[in-house]
């Protein structure tokens, strides 16, 4: 597959699966909005600060053969996709938005292991898994454990690299507090 024939068939997905969920704007400020906010300004750092630095690496491992434009892969959740739009509109078409379900049905039938075509960005909240209740009360008792949430952000660009992070978020009921930036982090 040539990178001229992977971008015409994600542009084709990803148009399609807004077509068939379109994701609208918040009507008002619920945690939701609080979401897109945050991811919001996640995706302007990465795109103005982290993504320069992604190209610049890709270009000089020349070995992998990257593609020297590479696509951007956003996965997100809905708030997410609003934001992007707000951001990134249809100005780009090095960028593609997908949902996290829609970017793995989407990797399983378009392969690009290597990333020679793509850099993937994520971006978006999730709930603690039950196996950290039991951590994460203890480590913030004032926190009912049902309001936190992991601002999960990162992204691979090539084999074995990329970076992650989980930064501990509470909902308060009427916006989201920062409790640990970076809770968990890592290089790939």
């Amino acid at each position: 597959m040539t990178q001229h024939e992977y971008r015409a068939e994600l542009l084709f997905f990803a148009n399609k699966r807004r077509e068939d969920r379109p994701i609208n704007d918040p009507e008002d400020l619920t945690e939701q909005d609080s979401h897109r906010r945050i991811i919001g300004g996640s995706l302007m750092a990465w795109l103005d600060r982290r993504l320069p630095d992604v190209v610049a690496e890709r270009h000089t491992l020349r070995v992998f053969e990257f593609d020297p434009k590479p696509i951007v892969i956003f996965e997100t959740t809905p708030p997410g996709v609003v934001a992007a739009r707000d951001i990134v509109g249809d100005s780009r078409e090095d960028f593609v938005c997908l949902l996290r379900e829609e970017f793995e049905h989407w990797g399983k039938n378009h392969r690009d292991d290597g990333f020679k075509f793509h850099i993937r960005y994520w971006s978006y909240f999730d709930y603690p898994s039950p196996e950290l209740h039991e951590e994460l009360a203890a480590a913030y008792p004032l926190a009912p454990v049902e309001q936190l949430r992991f601002h999960r952000t990162g992204d691979t660009w090539g084999p074995n690299c990329g970076v992650f992070a989980d930064h501990l978020w509470q909902w308060t009921g009427k916006d989201m507090e920062l409790l640990l930036e970076a809770y968990s982090r890592g290089v790939y």
